[in-house]
């Protein structure tokens, strides 16, 4: 309604198309409208129509109430025998939801997240039976222990329902005081938001709520997987077992630890930042020796388990397939499945500008897929190069025998 000079014919089908089922829609497939403002004339009356029916009903209702209140009257209420317990209109608490904490515990999460509405003091009754030397949290008042408030409970249950408190709901086989993953669900909803009103009414949701816990399911994610994998530890299901056995008697008979050789501090500062402005958002590339050949585009990853060497790399540094030796274990996270590798080759490699260099041995992992980098340089050779990485400052710095060594990442 609020765009100028548009061509009305297009627009009454658009209309038509969004228009929800009913009597409404009905009459424009019926009778179709022979101009756009002979449509807006129609939706209007309609909508008037559907006002008029909802005050007429509302009409009738308040009559109806009226009418039954005389009745209501000459009927005293019963008074609830444990009112103070459980509070007026609630459930019976037989069917509450198992949980993993004491409600204690969980209305102190339930505080921080401001989800929880304390009763107010003119609402709260002093039971004669209650005991002195307790105190519940959650009417701030002595009587009775906050674990045993049955109007506590009630509420973390409601709160349940609406798709808060998840991660302390009991699973089947699971102990109490057992912790489940940190995660807020409701039949896989999602997180409810952190920043609702500490005030809201529990007996009644509204209309908004109810749409967003029951109908507002989000889309299955993909995930991003590290690469994990690899021989690290041995080849085979053997040879793994071999190796964390010799890692455990080695703890036992392992020889006194020689003594470290001091090392001189890794500090960074401004001069070490990248020219240009900041945050850059940039990934760790740098570039090392290989074989006597500089090689570019090597990719510092601290979430990979292996160092990868893509095969094309592999092929200019004119090495041959010969001196690879068999890797059964595939690599996984790369694109989310399993990627069977060429095999596996040592080499020494250079990093660092001279004289400030360091030469070492790594482990690289062949795979024959096509990558922007030449190499991925992962969490064996980082360890083993014992450097401090900063993105910030887009360099990564590590000992050597004449002082710190620098290599620094190139900007996009």
């Amino acid at each position: 309604m609020g765009v100028a000079n548009f061509d009305g014919r297009p627009a009454m089908p658009i209309f038509k198309n969004n228009i929800r089922s009913g009597a409404f829609h009905q009459d424009l497939i019926r009778y179709p409208p022979r101009s756009y403002t002979d449509l807006m004339n129609r939706a209007a009356r309609y909508a008037d129509a559907e006002a008029g029916e909802k005050r007429k009903k509302e009409q009738e209702e308040g009559r109806g109430r009226k009418d039954k209140a005389p009745q209501e009257e000459r009927k005293a209420p019963r008074p609830h025998r444990r009112e103070y317990a459980e509070g007026p209109g609630l459930n019976p608490t037989r069917y509450l939801t198992p949980l993993t904490q004491p409600v204690g515990t969980i209305l102190v999460h339930a505080e921080d997240q401001g989800i929880v509405v304390f009763p107010k003091e003119e609402c709260m009754k002093i039971s004669s039976r209650g005991d002195p030397n307790k105190y519940c949290r959650f009417h701030r008042q002595k009587g009775h222990d906050t674990d045993e408030c049955i109007l506590l409970k009630r509420q973390i249950e409601e709160l349940i329902q609406m798709g808060y408190l998840g991660q302390f709901i009991k699973k089947p086989g699971q102990a109490q005081g057992q912790k489940q993953g940190n995660v807020w669900r409701k039949g896989g909803g999602q997180v409810p938001s952190t920043s609702a009103p500490r005030k809201r009414d529990h007996d009644h949701s509204s209309e908004e709520e109810e749409e967003t816990t029951e109908d507002s399911k989000p889309p299955k994610k993909r995930a991003i997987y590290v690469i994990f994998g690899g021989p690290e530890g041995g080849d085979s299901p053997a040879e793994r077992k071999k190796w964390a056995r010799s890692l455990y008697m080695g703890e036992v008979t392992r020889a006194p630890h020689e003594k470290k050789s001091k090392r001189e501090p890794i500090t960074f500062t401004d001069a070490d930042l990248p020219d240009g402005p900041l945050p850059h958002r940039d990934a760790l590339v740098v570039k090392m020796d290989i074989k006597n050949m500089v090689v570019h585009r090597v990719l510092i990853d601290t979430g990979s388990s292996v160092n990868v060497m893509y095969y094309d790399t592999f092929t200019q540094l004119g090495l041959s397939r010969g001196r690879l030796e068999q890797v059964r274990t595939p690599l996984s996270g790369f694109t989310g499945d399993s990627i069977e590798t060429e095999g596996s080759i040592n080499l020494e490699v250079e990093i660092g500008t001279p004289p400030h260099t360091r030469r070492w041995e790594v482990e690289f992992v062949i795979v024959k897929i096509s990558c922007a980098h030449n190499i991925i340089l992962g969490q064996p050779a980082l360890e083993d190069l014992r450097c401090v990485i900063f993105m910030e400052h887009l360099c990564l710095k590590f000992s050597t025998p004449t002082g710190v060594g620098v290599a620094r990442g190139t900007k996009r």
